[in-house]
């Protein structure tokens, strides 16, 4: 672009070494994967409009090239189809205005360039109508309709979508930006190298045209899309991770700053070393907050994929409780299956009764759960992840038995079964003490052997829970429930129970609200 490997090297370890680009490159996301294509393409296309004679017909080399380049276009476009769509206007602006005089040059070489991009373009409408039923709907809008351009009610799921307006987009044009700088190696310093490389390389050509209009494509066009506002106001997206929707505008940054350290070079090799140096400084001085930040969820996995490793399952089915919406936000989002289901360990969603149809699916794995209960010590906010067996229990009767003991000093106790709508409630004392201890069975009973009585309770022909509570009390206070919770399916002659009881707590703040927890003190299943 400036004719010297100088400032090609230092470009190039400009862009490498800022956080932003680094950083990127350590995830699944696509973006310097995008990067590397519209780089490509503007390589490839530049290349040719500068090898085109002012009047001379388009060579084979300058077809090779505009043949290439567009089809590296059109898979930025299958990639990411908005990307492409913003790189396609500061090439197209650029062409167009140096060959404002030469139509039929310009539409030669616009057509050579389409014709390179007709067979991902019709891989990518195809791939849409094998999947999405419609070549222009794409994959990303399986989520929903409100993951898409524009302004209204957007977000991935429609069921947490917010209404993105204008002045949020102006928000999400203004906080980008200005978070870029940090993100980049330098800082605000590689900004002042960059626009005094602008102003030292004002002569240089078209590249120089095409690369700023990609910046100003970038940041002018994600104005228009919710999610870069999101990740700088909604959630913390751009602290681990910046403003990756707007990794092109490194580019110039990159470019310009060393044409401007090539500058100072060239005039006081000294002032140019301690400018680097200066450069290095202040991304080390940065760089270490960001990888942190990136370090707390990475072992945030590490420990669930330590919990995993330690539960020393083979052969299983493993139900995991939390997979956030569709597996978006997950705390395991690493837990996947391979399209044969053939691995030693499946997971599955933990789904309620649901899990049992999934155990038949596989009769020959064994059963088990990643969940999460709070225990003694444990923040509201952090409870204790484990994984625990299950165990699916099949007869016409089943007997529950447990081991209760009033933890909480209140004189009434109550021992209570929920079953598909029908509640049962028995008496355990009137006049209890703290630490008394009781034991009460509940029977569950298939359809056909009659009618509910006494602590015998016929469980629905149908998919439920069986919940069993420890009642605690006392006049003028709120009852302290307790609650084991299990998953159950019936038909007319057999029950089948998942097991064991998961434990939970009446929590009572503005609205009571069960919390999983640990209440084997107060609540037992009797062995």
């Amino acid at each position: 672009m400036f004719g010297r490997w100088t400032e090609g090297l230092l470009a190039a370890v400009f862009l490498a070494l800022s956080p932003i680009f680094f950083l990127q490159s350590g995830t699944y996301l696509p973006y310097v994967f995008q990067l590397v294509l519209e780089l490509s393409v503007i390589v490839l296309v530049c290349g040719a409009l500068r090898r085109c004679g002012r009047e001379g017909p388009v060579t084979r080399p300058v077809i090779a090239r505009l043949f290439a380049g567009g089809a590296l276009w059109g898979v930025a476009c299958f990639a990411r189809p908005y990307d492409g769509m913003l790189l396609l206007v500061p090439i197209v602006a650029t062409a167009a205005i140096s060959m404002r005089r030469q139509p039929r040059l310009l539409f030669a070489t616009a057509a050579w360039g389409a014709l390179g991009a007709v067979v991902p373009i019709v891989a990518w409408l195809s791939f849409n109508t094998v999947l999405m039923g419609s070549p222009l709907r794409n994959t990303f809008t399986i989520t929903g309709p409100t993951d898409q351009l524009g302004f209204g009610l957007r977000g991935v799921f429609s069921t947490s979508a917010f209404h993105f307006t204008p002045g949020d987009g102006r928000v999400s044009f203004e906080q980008n930006l200005w978070q870029f700088p940090g993100w980049s190696f330098g800082g605000v310093l590689l900004v002042a190298l960059a626009l005094f490389g602008l102003w030292r390389s004002r002569r240089t050509g078209l590249e120089l045209w095409v690369i700023l209009g990609l910046a100003a494509s970038f940041a002018i066009g994600y104005a228009f899309f919710w999610s870069p506002y999101s990740i700088v106001k909604l959630w913390p997206g751009s602290d681990t991770m910046g403003p990756f929707y707007h990794l092109p505008i490194l580019v110039p940054l990159a470019l310009l700053g060393a044409a401007g350290l090539g500058a100072i070079l060239d005039r006081n090799r000294v002032l140019g070393v301690v400018t680097l140096l200066v450069l290095v400084a202040v991304t080390a001085a940065s760089v270490g907050a960001k990888v942190d930040r990136n370090q707390v969820v990475t072992r945030r996995y590490q420990a669930v994929e330590k919990l995993v490793d330690q539960a020393h399952l083979k052969h299983a089915v493993l139900f995991v409780e939390d997979r956030g919406a569709n597996g978006f936000e997950s705390a395991s989002p690493f837990l996947e299956n391979r399209p044969s289901l053939g691995q030693s360990v499946i997971y599955a969603l933990d789904d309620g009764a649901a899990d049992l149809a999934v155990m038949d699916r596989f009769p020959n794995r064994t059963g088990a759960v990643m969940r999460t209960e709070h225990r003694p010590g444990d923040p509201l906010l952090k409870p204790t992840r484990f994984v625990e067996r299950l165990h699916v229990e099949r007869a016409s009767t089943i007997v529950l038995r447990f081991h209760v003991v009033n933890t909480t000093g209140s004189p009434v106790v109550l021992s209570t079964l929920h079953v598909g709508g029908v509640t049962r409630t028995a008496v355990l004392d009137t006049s209890s003490s703290k630490n008394a201890a009781y034991d009460i069975s509940w029977t569950l009973e298939a359809p056909a052997l009659g009618a509910n009585s006494g602590t015998k309770l016929v469980v629905p022909s149908t998919n439920g829970s069986v919940e069993v509570e420890a009642d605690f009390t006392s006049p003028g206070r709120a009852s302290s429930r307790y609650q084991l919770q299990y998953w159950y399916s019936a038909d007319h002659d057999h029950v089948r129970l998942l097991g064991p009881g998961r434990g939970r707590y009446l929590f009572q703040y503005q609205a009571p609200i069960w919390l999983n927890q640990d209440i084997n003190p107060t609540l037992s299943e009797a062995r």
